[in-house]
């Protein structure tokens, strides 16, 4: 089966297996709209897709070539990565060499 997704950068052509759930698809989306798939929001027609259910059945009924809304939900913010610190500065107390022990 084939669907057409709608990103936010572009229109791309999927091919899905009927019985998969709109929960695969995210998991697959979330590297083009860089979000986690909890935060993607499918639409087809209008209609949010529930994320248990099989694409081609109810309440979802996505069609051969139907077109899917995928955009970011509201209200969420994406945190900035962390910066990476510098690595802690190692103080070395200075010591004498240690004696070596006579070999018996």
């Amino acid at each position: 089966m084939q669907v057409k997704v709608v990103l936010p950068t572009g229109e791309v052509n999927v091919p899905v297996e009927p019985n998969s759930t709109p929960g695969h698809l995210k998991e697959n989306l979330k590297y083009s709209i860089r979000v986690p798939p909890k935060q993607i929001k499918l639409t087809c027609e209008g209609r949010e897709l529930d994320d248990i259910k099989p694409l081609t059945g109810e309440p979802n009924n996505v069609h051969d070539g139907a077109v899917l809304v995928a955009e970011q939900r509201e209200g969420y913010v994406q945190e900035d990565l962390p910066k990476a610190s510098p690595p802690p500065t190692m103080i070395k107390k200075e010591e004498p060499p240690k004696p070596k022990k006579p070999k018996k």
